[in-house]
């Protein structure tokens, strides 16, 4: 999951409800000082490894 792959991050950081991914995507852009694609991409990834898992 996202606070494992990415331990500098706390729950309130990945909380989000659904229909606000932008806001998810912007908050973590800042906390983490990464670009739109990066954080887009590393979401996706650890998504997609987390469903592979499952």
């Amino acid at each position: 999951m996202l606070l494992e792959a990415e331990p500098q991050l706390s729950n309130e950081d990945v909380d989000f409800a659904e229909g606000q991914d932008e806001d998810l995507i912007d908050s973590l852009m800042r906390k983490l000082s990464r670009s739109r694609e990066q954080v887009v991409g590393w979401v996706e990834s650890v998504s997609s490894t987390t469903t592979k898992a499952s």
